[in-house]
């Protein structure tokens, strides 16, 4: 009875292992463009801040972009912050979802700078 069930429990595992097959995680692409307006004393020369889902800051041009390949096909949360006070953007977070690897997901972000105030 014992080889027979530790036969038994080998055929399963055997089944198992040959019927499951490996499976490549998705990865998505997010371009993130950043285009700045204002006279040329009002920009922010500094550039800006860029985060993906709360993960490490990147410096971004105030008029650049930038391509970031993340590992999860979900909604993603896409911050631009480090904005001069002057400045001012429609929405600084974005989600964005990632539906598959062979599509480009584009999130832009519109950076308007007026003239600080004199009075």
């Amino acid at each position: 009875m014992w080889r027979l069930s530790l036969g038994f429990i080998s055929i399963l595992l055997a089944a198992c292992e040959s019927s499951v097959a490996p499976v490549a995680p998705i990865m998505g692409t997010i371009q993130v463009t950043v285009s700045t307006s204002g006279g040329e004393r009002d920009i922010d020369r500094n550039g800006y801040t860029l985060s993906i889902d709360g993960g490490p800051d990147r410096i971004i041009a105030m008029n650049d972009t930038v391509t970031a390949t993340v590992l999860v096909k979900r909604s993603h949360l896409v911050r631009l912050s480090g904005i001069a006070l002057n400045c001012s953007t429609a929405a600084a977070d974005r989600w964005v979802d990632v539906v598959t690897d062979k599509v480009i997901v584009p999130v832009s972000f519109l950076v308007s700078c007026f003239p600080f105030s004199t009075d």
